[in-house]
């Protein structure tokens, strides 16, 4: 199993969820994602909200009157967000939860998962197949799970930004595992952690043993480091702004973009 204590205290001690979830990208990318998850997410449906960051996606759903259940490994965020939902009637529960292990719920519990970030930190193949399988455990049969994974490009992006930064005291293991593995191995405690970065194919190998794949695409797609500028885009010139945004959302399932651009999203059908 992975070291989810070092995890737990980076999200605890050193990275503000809150500042990127309200930052232009963030708000570009909750957009982006709410457009697509709208397409299936009907209200009074049952939605466990794993990795649940701020609370945001939990909000948005149990608004619309659906029955949220929300999650993440992060006590910190768990607090966070237990003030964010507090008087939210549609919150069922707020708890600390670790996607590899679920056994908080029953199964055939939920009709949709929400899992926007846990696969972006687990290095360990036993880990991914054990976040796969409760999952699937935990919806129910053709429920819809939407899993996001930070893809191979955009992962060799970040390491570049980490030897760049980190050259002194690193050597080319790092680079070797990132090679064979798509593993990014992280020697400080107050920086991004190991993280897993596949390609298309790794991605739909790993959900195809529970489930059958309706979509991928980039979320933000072009969008992915212009969020500042088409938020200025969107106040001053609304009807430009649309324009844009049509052609990044008619542009985001390209293969070359999956792989490159931010994150990436999965549409997943359950087949038990």
């Amino acid at each position: 199993m992975g070291n989810f204590k070092d995890l737990k205290r980076y999200f605890d001690k050193y990275f503000d969820e809150e500042q990127r979830f309200l930052s232009a990208a963030g708000q570009i990318r909750f957009e982006m994602t709410c457009f697509e998850l709208d397409k299936y997410i009907k209200n009074t449906s049952k939605i466990l909200d794993i990795g649940g960051g701020v609370g945001a996606f939990s909000k948005y759903y149990a608004l619309k009157g659906n029955l949220v259940y929300y999650g993440d490994i992060s006590t910190t965020l768990t607090n966070k967000a237990r003030l964010y939902l507090h008087d939210i009637e549609n919150i069922v529960s707020i708890k600390e939860l670790n996607i590899v292990d679920l056994n908080e719920f029953s199964d055939n519990s939920f009709d949709f998962v929400i899992c926007l970030g846990p696969f972006h930190h687990l290095p360990k193949v036993e880990d991914r197949i054990k976040g796969i399988n409760e999952i699937s455990r935990v919806l129910k049969p053709s429920g819809l799970a939407f899993v996001s994974f930070i893809p191979i490009y955009a992962g060799f992006d970040l390491l570049m930004r980490k030897v760049i930064k980190y050259h002194k005291t690193l050597d080319n293991n790092i680079i070797d595992n990132f090679n064979k593995n798509h593993v990014l191995s992280n020697l400080y405690k107050n920086d991004f952690q190991e993280g897993y970065f596949p390609n298309k194919k790794e991605i739909i190998n790993l959900v195809s043993s529970k489930f059958n794949l309706l979509d991928i695409f980039s979320i933000k797609g072009l969008a992915t480091s212009r969020g500042d500028e088409l938020y200025k885009l969107k106040e001053s010139n609304f009807n430009l702004y649309t324009s844009v945004m049509n052609m990044i959302y008619e542009s985001r399932k390209s293969p070359s973009l999956i792989e490159t651009h931010g994150h990436c999203l999965t549409i997943l059908k359950n087949r038990k």
